[in-house]
C-alpha cells in the first residue's frame, strides 16, 4: 500500500513540474521578437530579386503582366521590411507601406524619344516596355534591327473581320475589310509617328489543324497577330504544333477546337470596357471564319464567323532610327 502512495506522489510531482516548465517555455517563446518578416509572409527580398531578375510575372489587378522594368519605389519599399523585428512592428510597417504604394505601377511608360535613346545607347532592352503613341499605350514585343514590333496594350474597338455588306467568298486577310481598316482610317489617325512605321511583308500560312488557306504574302503597316505570333510572343506550350486540342472547359478532345493553357491569363483582354476576344489573322476551321483569342484568353484555332464582331489590338513594327 505504501509503494502504491509513493508511485502516486511521484507521478503527480512530475506532472506538476513539467505544467510549469511547459508554461515558462512558452512564455518565454511569446516575447522573444522575430527576427524577420519570412515566417510569415514571402521572403520579400528574395521576391524583389526574382522580379527584377524576370523569374516571376508580377500581378497588376487581375493579369499577369510580362516582366518590365520594376518600379525602384515598390523595391525599396519592399527591401525594408527585412530589418523588422516584432510582430507589432510588421504590423506597423506593412500598413505604412500598403499607403505608400497606393497608386504606384510596377511598370515605368516611356516615350518615343526614351526608346530611341534606349535603342541608341543600349542601355536596356526595349521588349515589354509601356509607351503611349497617338494617346495609344502600347507594349514592345520583339526588337530588331533598330525596329520594334508593338501591340496595342488593350483592346481599341470591337469591329468584324469582314464587313457582311462587301463581298464574300473566300475570306482571308489579303482581301478583309479589318486590314483595310488598319492601314487606311486607323493608320491615319497615327499622325505623330507615321514617317517611323515600316511596311513589313506578313506570311500567311495554313490553319495548321484544318489546313485552312492563309491566302498570299501581303505587305501591310498596320496588322494583327496569327497563330504563330500569338504563341512565339505570349507564350508557347507547344500545343500549336502538338495539336493538343482541347475544349472550352480545357478537357483533352480528339476534336477539340482550342489551346487551353498557362498562358491562357497573358493572352486575356486587358481592356475592362470591352470584355470580349480579340482577333488573329489566321484562317479558321473554313474560309469564312478567321482565329481569334476568346475572353478567356484560349486560343480559338476553329476561329469566329467573320462577320461577329470581336476586340482588334494592332500591331505594326516601328522604326526608331529615323
Amino acid at each position: 500500500m505504501n509503494t502504491i502512495i509513493l508511485i502516486a506522489v511521484f507521478i503527480i510531482t512530475f506532472l506538476i513540474l513539467m505544467f510549469f516548465l511547459v508554461k515558462k517555455k512558452m512564455n518565454k517563446r511569446k516575447n522573444t521578437p522575430l527576427k524577420g518578416i519570412s515566417n510569415i509572409m514571402y521572403s520579400t527580398s528574395k521576391m524583389t530579386r526574382m522580379m527584377s531578375e524576370n523569374k516571376i510575372w508580377p500581378v497588376i489587378g487581375s493579369h499577369h503582366y510580362k516582366p518590365g522594368i520594376v518600379n525602384s519605389e515598390l523595391k525599396a519599399n519592399y527591401d525594408i521590411i527585412d530589418n523588422v523585428r516584432t510582430r507589432e512592428d510588421i504590423v506597423s510597417e506593412i500598413e505604412c507601406i500598403e499607403k505608400k504604394l497606393e497608386g504606384v505601377s510596377l511598370y515605368e511608360q516611356k516615350t518615343f524619344d526614351e526608346l530611341k535613346y534606349i535603342n541608341k545607347n543600349n542601355t536596356i532592352s526595349a521588349i515589354n516596355q509601356l509607351i503611349i503613341l497617338a494617346g495609344i499605350e502600347w507594349r514592345v514585343i520583339d526588337e530588331l534591327h533598330g525596329k520594334l514590333l508593338i501591340i496595342s496594350e488593350n483592346i481599341l474597338e470591337r469591329l468584324p473581320y469582314h464587313e457582311p455588306l462587301l463581298p464574300s467568298g473566300n475570306i482571308t486577310w489579303e482581301n478583309c475589310s479589318l486590314r483595310k481598316y488598319l492601314n487606311t482610317e486607323f493608320l491615319d489617325n497615327l499622325n505623330e509617328v507615321n514617317l517611323a512605321i515600316t511596311e513589313t511583308c506578313n506570311s500567311n500560312p495554313y490553319n495548321p489543324w484544318y489546313f485552312t488557306n492563309g491566302g498570299n504574302i501581303t505587305t501591310d503597316k498596320v496588322f494583327i497577330l496569327n497563330l504563330n505570333e500569338i504563341v512565339k510572343y505570349f507564350g508557347d506550350s507547344g500545343d500549336l504544333v502538338n495539336k493538343k486540342r482541347k475544349d472550352v472547359w480545357g478537357n483533352l478532345k480528339s476534336d477539340g477546337l482550342l489551346i487551353d493553357d498557362k498562358y491562357n491569363n497573358v493572352r486575356t483582354p486587358r481592356n475592362a470596357n470591352i470584355m470580349d476576344g480579340w482577333w488573329l489573322r489566321s484562317p479558321g476551321y473554313i474560309s469564312n471564319y478567321a482565329a481569334c483569342i476568346n475572353k478567356e484568353g484560349q486560343i480559338m484555332i476553329c476561329g469566329a464567323g467573320v462577320y461577329s464582331n470581336k476586340g482588334i489590338r494592332p500591331a505594326l513594327w516601328l522604326k526608331l532610327q529615323t
